[in-house]
């Protein structure tokens, strides 16, 4: 993969990327639904807009996506990004097209902005990030390995607060909790979730990394006291 790629989508390790013909989802009521809320949000957040602060954006506005998600699942996960980054790219086509504004889509910060402040006013013909998410294929042909690399690089991609939540969320907490009550709320969890118990795997890996992601930000918050 090109580390350019790499590098400006973390959120995703995109392994079978391939320079395949742009494609489009016809437009639907949906998709409008939600072009039309990207922008309400965008332009509510002129410095920019996290990812996953987009996700509970939409959320609130009532988006039925972004209400479902399920960041414990992986295909949930994986289906919320990639129908988010396909509705960005389409409307930034259209802002384009227009001649209006165009977008700066980073999972750490999605950005409106005047047009030519990026340096074009005209759509990238060789932008493969566009193409991939435009291609309405790959969210069908995405493997589990896609997913499960998706979902180690989503916690890295998050900001600490919204590390914390998302991390805490995974838990079925929220602040304010104490550090003992994590880990025994994740010492249940585990319990309830294990294969050996019948339960789920993938969600007992869920359970664990949001587990670890805690235990780095409480040993981080130690060392910085000393």
């Amino acid at each position: 993969m090109p580390e350019s790629i790499r590098t400006q989508a973390p959120y995703l390790i995109l392994n079978h990327m391939h320079s395949s013909p742009r494609r489009q989802l016809s437009p639907s009521h949906d998709d409008m639904t939600l072009r039309e809320l990207l922008l309400q949000a965008l332009q509510a957040h002129p410095m920019g807009i996290s990812e996953y602060a987009l996700m509970q954006w939409l959320k609130n506005a009532g988006h039925k996506t972004y209400q479902n998600v399920a960041f414990s699942n992986r295909l949930s996960l994986f289906q919320a990004h990639f129908i988010l980054f396909h509705a960005l790219y389409q409307l930034k086509q259209q802002l384009v097209e227009k001649n209006i504004a165009t977008l700066d889509i980073n999972p750490l910060c999605i950005l409106l902005l005047p047009l030519g402040t990026s340096g074009s006013t005209e759509i990238d013909a060789h932008d493969p990030l566009m193409d991939y998410y435009l291609d309405i294929d790959n969210l069908k042909n995405t493997t589990d390995q896609d997913i499960a690399e998706l979902l180690a690089c989503f916690w890295r991609t998050l900001g600490n607060n919204e590390q914390r939540s998302a991390a805490l969320a995974e838990l079925e907490l929220e602040d304010p909790v104490e550090y003992t009550q994590i880990k025994q709320q994740h010492r249940r969890l585990v319990m309830a979730h294990h294969p050996d118990r019948g339960g789920d795997k993938e969600k007992l890996q869920t359970i664990n990394a949001a587990m670890d992601l805690l235990d780095e930000i409480y040993a981080k918050e130690k060392r910085n006291k000393n």
